[in-house]
């Protein structure tokens, strides 16, 4: 076994011990995180706030269903997801949002067999959406 072979084989026993260790270690935010999609955003870096008030309950019904809103705020690009039955609001930056749709390509790639893994996610200040305290101090 040459040396080149020796460091692949060596990344490849890394990946597939931090993969293992992720799966093993993944934890939910307070346990707001029930089904598989809020466990997949919770896990991408997003963070979920409940509609505390009647407008933010109000605002949260008119939100679609099963699918990402973008919300622009200073400059920056936000993704809510409403889960309506809860009334909650799972808010996710530009980072949070790559990293939720690199989970559900890395799950797909799992339940065919590969190994992969989730970088950190990391968020931006933003101002006031609908009386939810802004996004960054979640």
């Amino acid at each position: 076994m040459n040396h080149v072979e020796v460091k692949r084989l060596t990344g490849m026993l890394l990946i597939t011990a931090f993969a293992i260790l992720l799966s093993a270690c993944a934890t939910q935010s307070a346990g707001v995180a029930s089904s598989g999609i809020q466990s997949a955003l919770v896990e991408s870096g997003f963070k979920v706030r409940p509609a505390a008030t009647s407008q933010q309950l109000h605002r949260l019904q008119t939100l679609p269903e099963h699918q990402f809103t973008v919300v622009t705020q200073n400059g920056g690009n936000f993704y809510v997801w409403a889960d309506k039955p809860n009334n909650r609001l799972y808010c996710g930056d530009e980072q949070a949002f790559a990293n939720y749709k690199n989970y559900r390509t890395a799950q797909r790639q799992r339940e065919s067999g590969a190994i992969t893994w989730i970088a950190e996610p990391r968020g931006i200040p933003v101002t006031v959406f609908y009386g939810w305290a802004p996004f960054r101090e979640w």
